[in-house]
């Protein structure tokens, strides 16, 4: 379109838009033009006079503001100016046409869109979260108070502030009822008599002592179960040839196995693992070889067993039993030569451990063997006298025999033949089990104890290595559903868990199991008197369990074994001597770092078992007539905890919580556990402080009319003075001063009670007795009470004010009775001569020490005097 054309056109529009308005407007009236200006402002008057801002300043606020320098006319002028109608627009406008910006806005503007949807989900995933744990721990804490709540009446503790070490710890409670009394009653004679023989530095066979206890709770299947954990925990350690608690040979002696067991380099390690592999391995033996043998005796007959009794007699009788035909006869690949399962056999043998007979066998059944595989009884026998290791080269042959025939032929050969070779030539170690022979967890874990490698073993390949950490990995991934799949033993993966050494795991595993967690305790203190339990104190986390990995990488288990035994021991705080028997058991060893550690917390809980029980002399010992203290129950057994000698033991335990009672407040407690410790004359400073702060609470309270209770302070000093003056021994350990002070301020006690009671000439008599305030009008006397007072205790010198205002009220008292008196001979005249001169002389008396006298006492002194005459 040309220019010509674009003006026309608007013309055009133009004489349109005047021919509308002619039927509005008629043609007389004239027409007024106005520019877009024009229109404008007029349309910012026509808003201004509309909304009643046309004045905007008034005068006196022109007038105002132009002294100032401001032009009210301008600005005003200004902000009218100002279009916020366009303040938020985009300073960019984006053409139509810029297709790549508006994808980038949308982008953006998608992002954002996306970060608050996310913050939206997160927020709303944190707070159902929060409300998740929030109501799980709610009904925890419900469960543990209904436990508490159904707590039988014997057993029961008081919620105290534990040690802020141990903030974190929650106390749980035991199961009630009677039978949880017996248990508890059981364990507790056990562990009596373990803490009897560690004093008499004796051995203890702590295993079998609680499994007896267990036994004796009753034939239901859980005590059989938990007798059965205390079998292979005793198998497992070695303790051996034992009944009730004593060793008839070959004893185990506290902390046996924990320089070793604790060794971070691995050689001593190692070498203990070994030996706790061999004693699970001969524990799964024995338990095959048992039931062997119930089983051939429940089935006589189909057994035939027949001649002399013997393993090799017993296997083949089981191998007669129905109930291996039929699981093994119907494999067609099990070998019978001349009616002889020769492979099943011999791994029988060795799986009943009758490795001896295994080889006999063997070699009495020669011709069977070298008809099938010539070589065979070469490698068993090599096996057997190599301390079950295969010598190198006849290990490489058997490889070779093993991949080129065996290995490839699996489907078809005999499963006891294959288990037979893979286990002494430890063959195909990437596959750990073989189906056919494998029945039991407890078959599965003695083929793995066969096919274990020497940890300390140098020329062995990767592939070929397998260690006991490997297992206890596996059997971690299994976890405890696996082993209890029927849900009948709950104690079966406890047991798996000990079998391969994994002791602390073990403990954390039956501390959660509400039935058995007395059990766990007594678990833990067995494992820790032979020294196989990490301990870490690392007390400020709620895992009872924590682990590390060692130099080499293997994973280590540490226990809070002290968190354990103080929850145990807390629930016997109404028994605090059977709450020191178990918070001794911290004390196994103070060789470690963290025995030194569990010493220090035990020491520290002895204290907080004293100070909460408050069985001082049970506990810490008992004053005899004689003067001397008998010994309380931690002191027989201080050796135990770390104290070499009484003083020691005085020193960290009896006087520390004497000190921690002084500083609470609890007087009379301090006293008598000063006195316990021997520290007669803190018993005195005590008794001293005390009572000087008593003279004066009496004195308030006579003032306000109150009459003084009997006071067990003023008692108990008084009895203690009597008994310690009664020894030379006893009082040759306190000051003088506080002999002579402790006996004035008794005195001066009763004399406040005198006061009380208006016995005031028996509370003048008791003043000049003492001989405290200068009673005579002898200027020279007064001078001297004066330079007196510097050697007074401060208990008596404090009291000084309320001393002299209650004497001179008891002057006041007696004068007064005297002058009321309707009698006036020449004796009475005289005796309130006397007492004026009393009062006068504690008047000078009280003028020279206007520095320990208030005013206002000054002031009574004062109007008494007067009163007086």
């Amino acid at each position: 379109m040309s220019g010509s054309d674009a003006t026309e056109s608007l013309n055009q529009i133009l004489e349109q838009a005047l021919r509308l308005k002619n039927h509005v407007l008629p043609p007389s009236r004239p027409h007024i033009d106005r520019g877009l200006e024009q229109i404008e402002s007029q349309s910012r008057q026509l808003l201004t006079r509309a909304t009643g801002e046309e004045d905007v300043f008034g005068a006196k606020t022109q007038l105002f503001l132009a002294k100032g320098g401001v032009d009210a006319d301008e600005l005003s002028g200004r902000v009218q100016d100002t279009r916020m109608d366009v303040a938020f627009e985009s300073l960019h406008v984006l053409p139509d046409i810029d297709v790549e910006g508006f994808l980038r806005h949308e982008h953006e503007q998608s992002i954002v869109d996306t970060i608050d949807e996310g913050s939206l989900q997160t927020a709303t995933s944190f707070e159902e979260y929060a409300e998740a744990v929030m109501q799980h721990e709610w009904n925890e804490y419900k469960k543990r108070v209904y436990r508490q709540c159904s707590q039988n009446a014997n057993i029961h503790y008081d919620c105290v502030q534990e040690p802020a070490a141990f903030a974190s710890m929650i106390t749980r409670p035991v199961n009630a009822g009677p039978a949880m009394n017996t248990r508890t009653a059981r364990y507790l004679t056990v562990v009596k008599n373990l803490n009897d023989s560690r004093l008499a530095k004796g051995t203890y066979a702590v295993i079998n002592a609680f499994e007896e206890a267990t036994l004796a709770m009753g034939t239901q299947p859980q005590w059989q179960q938990v007798a059965e954990c205390w079998r292979v925990l005793a198998s497992v350690l070695g303790e051996k040839d034992a009944r009730k608690g004593e060793f008839k040979r070959g004893p185990l002696l506290q902390g046996q196995y924990l320089r070793a067991y604790n060794d971070t380099q691995g050689p001593a390690r190692a070498g203990l693992y070994r030996q706790f592999i061999a004693g699970a391995q001969s524990h799964l033996e024995s338990q095959f070889l048992l039931y062997m043998d119930k089983q051939i005796h429940g089935n006589l007959r189909e057994a035939n067993l027949g001649g002399v009794p013997s393993a090799i007699n017993t296997v083949r009788a089981f191998l007669n039993l129905p109930l291996w035909r039929n699981s093994m006869l119907g494999n067609p690949n099990i070998e019978v030569i001349q009616g002889a399962p020769i492979w099943a056999t011999t791994y029988l043998l060795l799986r009943s451990g009758k490795f001896a007979d295994a080889r006999d066998y063997v070699l009495g059944h020669r011709s069977l063997f070298d008809a099938v595989e010539p070589t065979f009884q070469e490698y068993l026998c090599a096996y057997l006298d190599n301390d079950r290791r295969l010598p190198k080269i006849l290990q490489d042959r058997l490889h070779a025999e093993f991949n080129q025939r065996l290995r490839h032929a699996r489907e078809t050969t005999d499963p006891y033949k294959f288990a037979l070779y893979k286990i002494i030539g430890r063959c195909e170690l990437r596959k750990k089990t073989i189906q056919e022979v494998v029945h039991t967890i407890e078959d599965y874990l003695w083929l793995q104890f066969m096919l274990l490698s020497d940890e300390q073993e140098a020329n062995v390949l990767a592939t070929e290595k397998y260690t006991l950490a490997e297992l206890q990995s596996i059997l971690l991934k299994f976890g405890p559903e696996h082993f209890n799949q029927r849900g009948s033993n709950p104690l079966h993966y406890l047991q798996v868990l000990l079998l391969t050494g994994q002791f602390e795991r073990a403990i954390s595993y039956l501390y959660e199991l509400d039935d058995f967690y007395s059990e766990a305790v007594h678990f833990a203190i067995a494992m820790a008197y032979y020294g196989v339990i990490r301990h870490h104190a690392n007390h400020s986390t709620v895992r009872l369990v924590s682990t590390q990995k060692d130099a080499g990488g293997v994973t280590l288990s540490s226990l809070d074994y002290a968190k354990v035994i103080y929850q145990y021991a807390h629930h016997f705080r109404d028994s605090a001597e059977d709450a020191f028997h178990y918070l001794s058991l911290l004390c196994f060893d103070e060789s470690t770092p963290a025995g030194k550690t569990y010493t220090n917390i035990c020491h520290s809980w002895m204290r907080e078992l004293i100070l909460e029980s408050k069985d001082y002399e049970p506990l810490l010992g008992s004053p005899q007539n004689d003067g001397t203290i008998a010994p309380g129950c931690m002191q027989r057994y201080m050796s135990l905890v770390g104290f070499a000698s009484t003083k020691a033991f005085t020193s960290a335990v009896t006087i520390k919580a004497a000190e921690a009672c002084d500083a609470n407040g609890q007087f009379l407690d301090a006293v008598k556990l000063f006195n316990i410790g021997e520290e007669y004359d803190r018993v005195y400073r005590i008794l001293i402080h005390q009572l000087g702060n008593r003279l004066a609470t009496h004195r308030q309270r006579a003032r306000q009319g109150l009459r003084e209770p009997a006071d067990e302070l003023v008692s108990q000093a008084q009895n203690i003075q009597a008994h310690y003056e009664r020894f030379s021994h006893i009082l040759s350990k306190v000051s003088p001063e506080h002999q002579t002070t402790l006996r004035t301020l008794i005195r001066l006690y009763s004399f406040f009670v005198d006061c009380s009671n208006e016995r005031y000439e028996e509370a003048l008599l008791l003043m000049e007795e003492q001989r405290l305030l200068p009673l005579q009008g002898d200027l020279p006397a007064i001078l001297q009470r004066c330079e007196e007072l510097n050697d007074l205790d401060d208990a008596i010198v404090r009291n000084l004010p309320e001393l002299i205002l209650a004497t001179m009220d008891a002057i006041y008292q007696v004068y007064k009775r005297l002058k009321d008196s309707p009698y006036t001979d020449i004796g009475r005249q005289n005796k309130m001569a006397q007492l004026r001169a009393k009062g006068r002389a504690l008047m000078v008396f009280a003028g020279m020490n206007q520095y320990r006298t208030p005013t206002d006492v000054y002031a009574q002194l004062n109007k008494l005097d007067v009163l007086m005459g």
